[in-house]
């Protein structure tokens, strides 16, 4: 008997294929959930489950096979139409699903551990016994599974309600007929909580009925008893909210997409290998004529000729080592379908938890990126969706009020521009209320009153992106608009990338991504001032242009010029790095021409006033050390050529 040792590249080459396949699943069953039984849905799903048994067997990972098994049971009693796709399958194929990514993830570890299985073993093979064949969902069935999310919605007009006359009492405005008032929406109230099943809540209401009913009149005492108890049934609901609801996996998933992105199984196709190895090739001869044209030099004589020769030979190597260079890039890039494709299910299952109905839209998967760019592409996107569904898209009661459709649209499109990839993520959902912003930031200590008349709207809007901020009142499990935000602009300044932020309340809301197509060299400007170079990211950068002392005009104390039929902001560099004091443009000497660099950071623009635009070049930003890394300017620093350090801007330090 033969023994096949299976080793670690066998054990990555599975966890590569298993990935695959599990992509190819959870596409599937999102497309069985949203659309009617489709058969090349359910075969597709079949195979993919099928291969990641076969190959679970071969390599020898019980866990793994057993849930593949039972999965592949499942889907052909599915296939076979023995057992209907309804509401209760999919979650379970779905959990099978996740319970698979996640033992794949370790399947590369020397000390990985088998998962037990056996509650959702348990789950998997009640399915096929209890559920009947396919056939029509019944109406009741399909109206019990949203009942806790109906009762979840109203309760907050009712908590509303009673907290609006518990406040009227407390300012000393009680009678009887308040307390009448109040016993009506709190019978109201314990009916539906009753009915929901949520028997914490209900007891707890009819506790506080019973006090209300032996009172005369609604008092302070009961008033300021009712805002202590609605706190605690706001606590209940959402307890109760969570379990009935699909688990939020947002956060997992968030871990997952990074992982296996890092993990990624680099296949090269044909023809980017071919294409790298003639790179190589002429490398290899231009390097054979620099090393004969090197040797025919010597210290006694070098002829014309033999300098011509040295230098067609350099041209050679330098030719070669780009075109290798660019080739060997082309291996690094991943389409942004490795990413896309994760979406929809962070979608669904959000949508489910708050009770909206979403679509998702994408655009351009085909779009490729460096993978370490994906990778710090991850938490802000996915940040971005969760804030999108949470608290940017209005649920259906309120979108049919608003006149809206009532199922909410989230875009996500990616595109290329020169050297960078654009990404926006847009929603057509409540947007982002200035106001609301501007007392947020109070709040939380961002900006005062003082700070904020001297703000544009725009410069507003962009304090969601500061550590710590967040509109939301209550804070969910998910997170409210705004929360987490930092990550998003924190994330893409590690790789000299920007973001831009468009909002209009009651439409619409669309982030803007932009960063680099590679790591390897990202494209700055090189600045002067004060005699010191500085780089500023090109995505960064709106333009370049000279002006004059005349053209700054006066707003507020502020120094500003006009920029496309719009006033923005100016300053010298080294007063915004604090290098100088504040020294008045307009006080510059005479009629000097000034060279202006207009940068931008969330939508808001201000200009740079430098010594000296010296030229653009490509960089590799190195993060600063720990006892820079608090200075908001700057985001990292390079080594260029001649050996001297340059310090790269951060234009979120600057607008």
């Amino acid at each position: 008997m033969i023994e096949i040792k299976i080793t670690p590249e066998m054990k990555a080459r599975f966890a590569a294929e298993t990935a695959e396949h599990l992509d190819a699943f959870e596409q599937m069953m999102l497309k069985l959930e949203s659309e009617s039984f489709d058969q090349d849905a359910v075969n597709t799903a079949f195979r993919a489950v099928h291969s990641i048994k076969g190959n679970s067997d071969y390599i020898g990972v019980k866990d793994i096979n057993d849930l593949s098994n039972a999965l592949e049971d499942l889907l052909d009693a599915v296939r076979k139409k023995e057992v209907g796709v309804t509401r209760e399958t999919i979650p379970v194929l779905l959990e099978g699903l996740d319970a698979l990514r996640a033992m794949n993830r370790h399947i590369t570890r020397e000390d990985y551990q088998e998962t037990d299985i056996a509650g959702l073993l348990k789950k998997i093979h009640g399915l096929k016994g209890t559920l009947s064949p396919l056939a029509p969902e019944p109406e009741t069935a399909r109206h019990s599974v949203d009942v806790v999310k109906i009762f979840s919605i109203t309760s907050t007009q009712h908590i509303q309600y009673l907290t609006q006359q518990a406040n009227n009492a407390l300012d000393g405005h009680s009678s009887k007929k308040a307390r009448d008032n109040i016993l009506r929406i709190l019978r109201t109230f314990f009916i539906s909580a009753n009915y929901a099943g949520i028997d914490s809540v209900a007891e707890t209401l009819k506790e506080f009925e019973k006090k209300v009913s032996a009172a005369k009149t609604f008092g302070k005492r009961l008033a300021a008893d009712l805002v202590e108890q609605l706190d605690k049934v706001e606590i209940l609901i959402r307890e109760s909210n969570d379990r009935s609801s699909p688990s939020d996996s947002t956060g997992e998933m968030s871990e997952a997409v990074s992982a296996e992105i890092i993990e990624m199984d680099m296949r090269l196709s044909p023809q980017r290998a071919d294409e790298l190895m003639n790179r190589v090739t002429e490398l290899s001869i231009a390097v054979s004529g620099l090393n004969y044209s090197t040797e025919r030099i010597t210290a006694a004589h070098v002829s014309i000729e033999q300098v011509e020769s040295l230098n067609r030979a350099v041209k050679a190597v330098n030719r070669a080592a780009t075109s290798t260079h660019a080739a060997t890039q082309a291996i690094r890039l991943v389409r942004m379908d490795t990413l896309f494709d994760r979406l929809p299910r962070i979608v669904r299952d959000l949508s489910l938890k708050f009770g909206k109905k979403i679509d998702i839209s994408m655009i351009g998967g085909k779009t490729e990126i460096d993978r370490k760019v994906i990778e710090k592409l991850v938490d802000p996107m996915i940040h971005l969706i969760r804030n999108a569904v949470d608290h940017g898209i209005e649920v259906p009661e309120e979108r049919s009020r608003l006149k809206k459709p009532e199922t909410g649209t989230i875009t996500v499109k990616a595109f290329q521009e020169n050297n960078q990839v654009v990404v926006d993520v847009i929603d057509d959902g409540s947007g982002i209320d200035i106001e609301d912003v501007k007392t947020a930031a109070r709040k939380s200590g961002l900006a005062n009153a003082g700070k904020q008349d001297q703000m544009t709207p725009q410069e507003t809007l962009n304090l969601i992106f500061k550590p710590g901020f967040t509109t939301a009142e209550v804070r969910s499990t998910v997170s409210g608009r705004g929360v987490g935000l930092d990550i998003v602009s924190s994330n893409l300044r590690a790789v000299g990338g920007n973001v831009t932020l468009f909002s209009e309340k009651g439409k619409a809301t669309r982030f803007r991504l932009q960063v680099p197509v590679s790591l390897s060299a990202v494209e700055v400007l090189l600045v002067e001032a004060d005699g010191e170079p500085y780089a500023i990211p090109l995505a960064c950068i709106v333009e370049t242009v000279n002006i004059s002392p005349n053209d700054i005009q006066v707003v507020n104390k502020a120094e500003m010029i006009s920029h496309k039929e719009e006033l923005i902001a100016a300053a010298y560099l080294t007063w915004m790095l604090d290098m100088s004091k504040d020294v008045k443009i307009r006080s510059t000497v005479g009629n000097a021409t000034l060279q202006m660099v207009v940068i931008t950071f969330g939508g808001s623009l201000k200009g740079v006033i430098v010594d000296r635009i010296l030229r653009q070049e490509g960089i590799i930003i190195k993060p600063l050390a720990k006892n820079l890394a608090g200075i908001d300017e700057f985001s990292g620093a390079a080594l260029m050529g001649d050996g001297n350090i340059v310090l790269v801007l951060d234009p979120q330090g600057m607008v």
